[in-house]
């Protein structure tokens, strides 16, 4: 997630959809946990 979020952020990006594999539901929830408690991520 923190790989995920990180690249995003380099690369300008402000929203991210996540399709195409099983575990993409929950790589979803993770980084909305992880944005939510990270000011980092709050512009």
């Amino acid at each position: 997630v923190d790989l995920l979020l990180d690249f995003c952020l380099a690369m300008g990006f402000s929203s991210v959809v996540l399709v195409g594999h099983d575990d993409g539901g929950l790589i979803a929830l993770k980084a909305a946990q992880k944005v939510q408690s990270t000011s980092k991520f709050m512009q």
